[in-house]
């Protein structure tokens, strides 16, 4: 998988593509092993969301007299260009192994009828929000490694950021990038400042939820 370094690397289009398409569908590994899904990315859809992602920056690089947007920003605009509308979205489809189709089924031998409700909420939840779960993930990862203090989101967080991605669709990037600069506002003890360590995220989160139900 490709190293992200600094937010400059995005700038190139063939990097944003790979970049984006290998956390898309190789960086939830181990939620895609416990829950039998896997992400389906299209490189076209990517594609216009660089141009939106470019277009984001664009609009700070005019504002700003050093022409070099923070990391806010560009997490902000980031996040913006994976979340604008559902023609920008990378996610192309999620496929689910032939294990769901028996553990969604009421029917099923050996399912409860418990389980079967929790696996049917758990799939309708995923095909609903992962595009929002994965976008706020994959820019606050990248806004993380110039934090120097790593504050983690839990579950109650990220479902709340994805609820409010979906039920509102025209979020603006500078929405986004108060959003990221408050949070490391309180991790940074009051002041939000650069370089940093890595923060685990949504991917150990959903995990953590799925493995402990399925125990």
């Amino acid at each position: 998988m490709l190293k992200f370094t600094a937010f400059e690397e995005l700038d190139n289009e063939a990097f944003f593509v790979q970049f984006v398409k290998e956390q898309y569908e190789e960086g939830w590994g181990r939620l895609a092993q416990v829950s039998h899904s896997r992400i389906v990315t299209d490189p076209d859809l990517i594609k216009l969301a660089h141009d939106q992602y470019v277009l984001n920056l664009k609009q700070y690089t005019v504002a700003l007299r050093s022409k070099n947007p923070d990391q806010y920003k560009r997490a902000g605009a980031l996040l913006h260009s994976l979340y604008v509308n559902a023609v920008t979205s990378p996610i192309a489809n999620i496929e689910w192994g032939p294990e769901v189709d028996r553990l969604t089924d009421h029917d099923a031998v050996g399912v409860s009828h418990g389980d079967a409700e929790y696996w049917n909420k758990f799939v309708n939840y995923y095909e609903e929000y992962a595009t929002r779960m994965l976008a706020f993930d994959l820019a606050f990862r990248c806004c993380d490694i110039y934090e120097t203090a790593t504050l983690k989101y839990n579950k109650d967080y990220l479902d709340n950021m994805a609820y409010y991605m979906a039920e509102n669709t025209e979020i603006s990037a500078a929405s986004f990038v108060m959003i990221f600069k408050s949070f490391w506002f309180r991790a940074n003890g009051g002041s939000a400042g650069p370089n940093a360590a890595n923060s685990p995220g949504a991917t150990e989160v959903m995990s953590a939820a799925v493995s402990e139900r399925q125990s």
